[in-house]
């Protein structure tokens, strides 16, 4: 894959710049000496590491130095579950969704989703593409849906009128239980194309969904402004990648899953 980008940026990669060596700013910065600072400021070796007895107390300790949230006691070991969970192993997820006003924090938490998951962050979609991009990430073959890996679907600021789109509530509902993901879509020429929309599912939002069927299927964290920001860590100091290996390391051994 690499031998399709440009020569400049192969070499970067080849030669990664080495941590401690200078680049001036008055050096011109051009594509290959931004790839390699990118990935010197990806490796986690001069970063904090993240204090925790477990696994899962390290991801709960990651969102308590990053985002600050109402009813901590609950919230913070909800959203280590919640950042933790393997999808393959589990038969029903509930849609966890953070709703707040603008600058309370949503978005922040939903980005260490994204960093600690290795998951992309999606903006508002149509039920199409969710369903599009639902089965890219969760399949290892998209065509054959043979192989299923552990995957999350992010979402961020769904707007009021997202839900109310049929397509959109009907993959969020059956998506929350492995045994009615299955959706077919008639193709225009007498086929059904199938979709298998089953994920755990996270959803920013300032809007309270008014669908009762979705919030029945929801875990719903409230996020307000104004709280105390003081002792919040940017998350850019903490070795957040060395974090997500260890996550998928835990999960690779059959030990752990009971």
């Amino acid at each position: 894959m690499t031998n399709n980008l440009p020569p400049e940026i192969q070499q970067a990669l080849q030669n990664p710049i080495q941590e401690g060596e200078n680049i001036s700013e008055s050096d011109e910065l051009d594509i290959g000496k931004y790839a390699r600072l990118k990935r010197l400021k990806q490796d986690d070796s001069s970063k904090v590491l993240i204090e925790g007895e477990s696994i899962g107390r390290k991801i709960e300790n990651l969102f308590r130095q990053t985002v600050t949230i109402p009813n901590p006691e609950i919230a913070y070991p909800l959203l280590a579950a919640y950042a933790s969970i393997p999808s393959v192993l589990c038969d029903i997820l509930p849609i966890l969704e953070l709703r707040g006003e603008p600058e309370s924090g949503k978005s922040e938490c939903i980005k260490i989703f994204s960093r600690v998951t290795g998951s992309i962050l999606n903006a508002r979609s149509t039920a199409a593409s969710i369903k599009n991009d639902i089965n890219q990430i969760r399949w290892v073959d998209p065509s054959t849906f043979s192989v299923e890996r552990n995957c999350f679907y992010l979402l961020d600021n769904a707007d009021s009128e997202f839900f109310e789109e049929r397509d959109v509530l009907t993959a969020f509902l059956n998506g929350y239980d492995r045994h009615t993901d299955k959706q077919s879509i008639s193709n225009g020429k007498g086929q059904n194309i199938p979709f298998y929309v089953f994920c755990p599912k996270v959803v920013t939002t300032v809007w309270r969904i008014s669908s009762n069927e979705i919030r029945r299927r929801l875990l719903t964290l409230k996020f307000k402004p104004g709280l105390n920001l003081s002792n919040l860590i940017n998350p850019d100091t903490l070795a957040i990648n060395s974090l997500k290996k260890e996550l998928s390391n835990f999960w690779a051994s059959p030990v752990n899953w009971d």
